[in-house]
């Protein structure tokens, strides 16, 4: 097993639930996003595997992650996160509450923490951008339609 490969694909886990890196805040269809307050809804990013967020309007969530070959080696195939979320001006934190398989998810939970913060960049109906507080790293998310197969 190939260890810093598999940290990396972790460490994708870890920016939740944010995974794809960019340094733009333009969406996939070209536009740019703009600054709103609500993220209830549901966000699909792919990067070391496909990942499916749903944020309830009542501050709980999920993230269903189908993982990469190499982190799933380490943490299983499928994962769905628990999570509860809060925005407060334009600083989004969530929590990782819970689980399955719930090893795996007490595995990247004692490695890596349960609550990240993230800053809002931009927002449209389309796309979400945010960049991780403790590491800078700017990611963006786009919107899963109604009609869209998720994980």
């Amino acid at each position: 097993m190939n260890r810093p490969r598999t940290l990396l694909a972790v460490a994708a886990l870890c920016c939740l639930p944010f995974s794809i890196t960019t340094k733009s805040a333009e969406c996939v269809d070209g536009t740019t996003a703009a600054k709103s307050v609500d993220l209830s809804g549901d966000w699909q990013a792919s990067q070391f595997g496909a990942q499916t967020l749903s944020l309830r309007p009542d501050g709980s969530g999920d993230l269903k992650i189908r993982l990469g070959t190499m982190a799933a080696m380490s943490y299983g195939r499928n994962l769905t996160l628990q999570l509860t979320w809060r925005l407060e001006g334009n600083l989004l934190t969530q929590n990782v509450v819970g689980g399955f398989p719930e090893r795996s998810v007490l595995k990247l939970t004692q490695k890596f923490g349960a609550t990240h913060v993230y800053r809002v960049l931009d927002q449209t109906s389309q796309c979400l951008t945010v960049e991780d507080v403790a590491t800078g790293k700017t990611c963006e998310w786009n919107s899963v339609s109604s009609d869209s197969n998720s994980l």
